[in-house]
């Protein structure tokens, strides 16, 4: 007859054995894996990847999305050379720095001038001045579209209410 503590160790030991198997079979299958991601690297006695035709995917159609003539992934407006601009500056900062200023072109010039000076911004060579020129027409202090809030009140003639 078995007693109660020889009951225990029987059922450890199966559990003990279940879990010995598993661990051996989950590194089985590890293995295969390795060894089936390194076959199909190294085959042909070729150890690079190398790109195809069928690798390469055409991303345009998805980065090029506009709502209501804005880039739908930056919030830019989607006019003149808006790529260059998106493509420059958010590579290193959020398109939101752009889209909540209203700077001259004189400002617009100076904080390129500080980034590059503080922030590492590299040279931009011929490509600054249609930069400047997008910025100096959609997000300068003069810039009206549809895009944006209504311009300021100008000549406002305010009156006094009377007590």
């Amino acid at each position: 007859m078995m007693h109660d503590h020889d009951k225990k160790e029987n059922h450890f030991t199966k559990r003990k054995l279940v879990f010995r198997w598993l661990v051996g079979l989950s590194t089985l299958v590890i293995l295969l894996i390795i060894a089936w991601a390194w076959f199909n690297t190294h085959q042909n006695g070729n150890s690079k990847l190398e790109a195809t035709e069928v690798d390469v995917i055409d991303t345009t159609a998805v980065t090029n999305i506009t709502i209501e003539g804005k880039d739908a992934e930056s919030g830019l407006v989607a006019k003149g050379d808006f790529l260059l601009v998106k493509n420059t500056c958010t590579a290193c900062h959020s398109s939101s720095l752009i889209l909540q200023a209203k700077f001259s072109r004189q400002t617009w010039i100076e904080k390129i001038r500080w980034m590059q000076a503080k922030q590492k911004l590299w040279d931009l060579g011929s490509s600054e001045q249609p930069i400047l020129d997008y910025l100096e027409t959609f997000y300068g202090p003069d810039s009206v579209s549809m895009y944006f809030r209504k311009p300021p009140l100008k000549n406002i003639q305010w009156y006094k209410l009377e007590d």
